[in-house]
């Protein structure tokens, strides 16, 4: 196999020629093995290490010190290199990140003008599979693979998009993200034994025998898979649900035994440009079940209330509010060693029905009755008001998830 190429040699390709490199010039016999196009806050998860990473900042928030931090991320990572347009989310790169990248011989390229990254990924993807890699037909196969989900979930490339759809059947999709376990993590310190290309081979092969039309990409932390998604939502969970256990039965004879593998399913995509959103609901979903441990396959759609508590995780607004209504019956319960927490969501759990929740709790009706007058009198709610009983609904569930 020949060697991937060097960011100098990349920096010469036809759609760098607008590019500058204004920093981390020591950097630049860094190989690349790959090319990411990641808007997100944090991109270390989503990179095995030695890739080029090219983003507008689009995903990142309002603070001072964004494009520092997710520099450090990458760094972190092993990343090969960044390239940045610049414009409206960022304007320019503060003196600290280019100091940074200098440090750490980190190449810092530019672009002073809008460019399409999509052009430049399709570049540099076809060089690297075709020029550069004499690889066998399954990783060829991955790699391409590879290059479709990505363009896929960026939603923004309509070559790609018919592309696709030319050489898959179904106009409607699901996304699937599955968590690695944490020993095989890609991008993880220790070294893991199991390859990228034997994780894409086992992934393929459990879920070709049950959907049509199976593309499969790899990333540092998970693997996501695109299926048809045409079936009925019951049978397709079902058909999900029977490719999982499938492919937990070749992982174990193949690669690893023990761990159970984490699914989260995304929404219908009820065409390919909805991919993307199929995707970030996948992930969002895995990162619930991982939460909520209870189950080993979770599809967004199940995932009820924590669909949008999970969307305040980054912030503690939302914590706060549910600690402030809930706090009076937490010391209560501290200080006397009483049960009414646990009391009231039971109750808001049974729909209010006091004969179901005695005796779910085990106890006596006339006990539940004291225990709601006190819970009452704490709260100064009325939960016979669907309002207030919400919130205190809400609060449960949002302290309950923040606590998992």
């Amino acid at each position: 196999m020949s060697r991937a190429p060097y960011v100098a040699e990349i920096l010469k390709r036809p759609v760098f020629k607008t590019a500058q490199l204004i920093s981390g010039v020591k950097g630049i016999n860094r190989q690349v093995r790959w090319v990411h196009i990641l808007d997100i806050e944090h991109p270390s998860k989503m990179i095995y290490g030695e890739e080029l990473i090219l983003t507008t900042g689009s995903g990142f928030r309002r603070k001072n010190d964004a494009l520092l931090q997710y520099v450090s991320e990458l760094i972190e990572a092993n990343a090969s290199g960044l390239c940045v347009e610049i414009g409206e989310y960022i304007p320019e790169i503060p003196p600290a990140v280019t100091a940074m990248a200098d440090q750490h011989h980190f190449p810092l390229i530019v672009f002073h003008t809008e460019v399409r990254f999509v052009d430049i990924t399709k570049d540099l993807h076809e060089w690297i599979i075709h020029v550069k890699y004499a690889q066998s037909e399954q990783e060829q196969a991955m790699l391409q693979e590879r290059v479709w989900v990505e363009q896929l979930i960026s939603g923004d490339n309509a070559d790609i998009m018919r592309s696709f759809t030319a050489v898959t059947h179904p106009l409607v999709f699901g996304v699937l993200a599955i968590g690695l376990p944490s020993h095989c993590l890609l991008n993880s310190a220790t070294t893991c034994s199991i390859k990228p290309a034997e994780w894409f081979k086992v992934t393929k092969s459990a879920f070709k025998k049950f959907f049509r039309d199976v593309v499969v990409a790899v990333e540092a932390e998970r693997i996501i898979v695109v299926l048809d998604r045409s079936n009925h939502f019951h049978v397709w969970e079902s058909m999900v649900r029977d490719a999982w256990q499938q492919l937990q039965t070749l992982a174990a004879q193949h690669l690893f035994y023990g761990e159970q593998l984490a699914v989260g399913a995304g929404i219908i995509a009820q065409d390919s440009y909805s991919i993307a959103k199929s995707y970030l609901t996948a992930v969002e979903a895995l990162a619930i079940q991982k939460k909520m441990g209870k189950e080993n396959i979770l599809f967004y759609e199940r995932a009820g209330i924590y669909r949008y508590i999970s969307l305040f995780t980054d912030n503690h607004t939302l914590l706060q509010m549910a600690t402030i209504d809930l706090e009076v019956i937490e010391n209560h319960d501290r200080k006397y060693g009483t049960d009414l927490l646990n009391t009231l969501q039971v109750f808001l759990d049974c729909d209010r029905s006091k004969q179901q929740t005695a005796d779910l709790l085990y106890i006596h009706r006339q006990t539940l009755y004291h225990r709601l007058e006190q819970i009452r009198q704490l709260l100064g709610t009325d939960l016979n008001d669907p309002i207030q009983r919400l919130a205190l609904h809400v609060a449960i569930y949002t302290r309950k998830f923040h606590l998992m």
